[in-house]
């Protein structure tokens, strides 16, 4: 009986130990998916046409009043080459000023995760992209 309940208490124990262990490894994983999903606090909103068949390339638009194209991505360095700069235009004319279409060409989504479709005839965009010198007509640039 002695051995019995050693024995119990040994198996007891163990399960114990890989609870424990899955929870940390559980947690772990947790903590690693948010580390890996930081949100850029500072992002306003990112643009890309909508209509293209590769993968486009991004402006993305920050609080304080700079962009960062991504253009061009290596896939042997696992990088994306980015042409950054600032701008001097009231960007949330963009979203504001923008009518109902069928004819949707651009994507805007905001640090929010909120995704306005935009046309092409919105001036705003356009005044906003020309001011810039970015064309978002182009395909991603895959370098291998």
């Amino acid at each position: 009986m002695k051995n019995f309940n050693l024995k119990m208490n040994i198996l007891i124990t163990l399960n114990l130990l890989l609870i424990l262990s899955l929870g940390l490894i559980g947690f772990y994983n947790i903590y690693k998916d948010k580390e890996n999903k930081k949100v850029d606090n500072n992002l306003l909103y990112s643009i890309k046409k909508s209509n293209l068949n590769c993968e486009q390339v991004i402006l993305n638009i920050f609080k304080d009043n700079t962009y960062e194209y991504i253009y061009e991505y290596d896939e042997f360095n696992n990088k994306y080459s980015k042409l950054k700069g600032t701008f001097n235009y009231q960007i949330d004319d963009i979203i504001q000023n923008n009518e109902e279409s069928s004819n949707i060409n651009y994507l805007v989504t905001d640090n929010l995760g909120n995704t306005y479709k935009i046309d092409e005839s919105n001036i705003y965009l356009q005044e906003f992209l020309e001011e810039i010198n970015i064309n978002l007509d182009n395909c991603l640039k895959i370098i291998n």
